[in-house]
Order: C-alpha cells, then structure tokens, then sequence
C-alpha cells in the first residue's frame, strides 16, 4: 500500500508542475504577440494536409516510375530511337500525371457521396446548371476557331468555391474530356495552323 501511495503522489505532482508550465506559457503568449504568432507558425501541420502532400508526392512518383518504365520499353523493342526517348518519356509522364490531377480527385469525390434523406433541390440545380453550362461553355469554345480557352475558367471557379471538391472534381474532369475530344478530333491542330 505505502508504494501505491507514493506513485499517486509522484503522478499528481507532475501534473501540477505540467499545469503550471502550461500557465506560464500562456501569459507569456499573452505579454508577447511574436511568441504567438511563432508557436502557431511551428505547429505541425493538419493530418488531412499532411495526407494530400503525401498523395501529391505519390501521384508525381508514380507517373514518373510509369515513364520511365514504358519508355525503356518501347525503346528495347525498337518503336521509339535513342533520340525520341526523352519526347516519348515527357508525353507519357505528361498524360499519367493529368491522370493523377484529373481522375483521382473526382473518384475521391464518388468514394464520399452518400445517399441523403433530406434532398436540396436549389442545391442539385445549381451544381446541374453549372456542371451543363461547364460542358457547353468548354465544347463551344473547343470546338471554335477562336482562342477564347479561358472563358471556362469562371465556371470551373464557380463550381469549386459553391461545391468544394464534390464540384470542381467533375467540372475538370468533363473540361479535360472535352479538350481532349476537341484535340483527337482535329479541331486545336487546324486552329493552330490557321491563326499561326
């Protein structure tokens, strides 16, 4: 029994000693701004940031492993020469990369959706007009010979800042496919050679 006690005394007067220094700390946070300002500034950062710098870094890592790879193989069986290997490297890291910046974020998007009971019907229009207006603004100014790529950009916006990611994922996704239509389809390549 006289150990127990002891322990219990030991224990309780270290947590009064770690209030104390807590207190301490705080006052003098409260005498000196910069010391509040730099405690803020050296706490480590929030889990979820920390998370998607990680994924950042991962998806960056992974498109260049993927390059690299394919690229050493179209050259060891001859579809790709000596010369043409850093051009072939960079568009096939370039299209893993848009994979990663494109497709990743709207297939986290679909991993969160979850069926609501009460459903706002203001909200599912809004998100519908500015996901069809995206598609139709992008198709219009792809498919043009005018070089007016920019005017999705306010729609792309509006979708993020009302939606967050649950919007833009799906805006940018469908802004990437059109482009990317509008580039297989000709159009970009005979408007470069004409205004150029």
């Amino acid at each position: 029994m006289p150990p127990k006690a002891s322990t219990t005394m030991s224990t309780s007067g270290k947590a009064t000693q770690r209030r104390v220094l807590i207190g301490d700390r705080r006052r003098q946070t409260a005498r000196n701004p910069s010391a509040r300002a730099t405690r803020q500034l050296m706490r480590p950062a929030p889990r979820p940031q920390r998370q998607s710098l990680g994924a950042g870094g991962l998806g960056r890592s992974s498109a260049t492993v993927s390059a690299t790879v394919g690229t050493i193989a179209l050259a060891s069986v001859g579809h790709t020469s000596r010369a043409g290997f850093w051009g072939a490297w960079s568009v096939w890291w370039t299209g893993d990369a848009m994979g990663v910046l494109v497709v990743a974020p709207f297939l986290l998007t679909l991993r969160g959706l979850r069926p609501r009971r009460a459903v706002n019907w203001p909200r599912w229009a809004e998100a519908s007009v500015v996901l069809a207006g995206t598609g139709l603004v992008a198709f219009a100014v792809l498919h043009s010979r005018l070089r007016l790529e920019y005017l999705v950009f306010p729609l792309l916006g509006w979708a993020a800042w009302r939606f967050g990611q649950r919007g833009a994922g799906p805006a940018a996704l469908l802004t990437s496919t059109i482009a990317i239509w509008a580039a297989v389809d000709g159009v970009a390549g005979k408007r470069s050679r004409c205004i150029g």
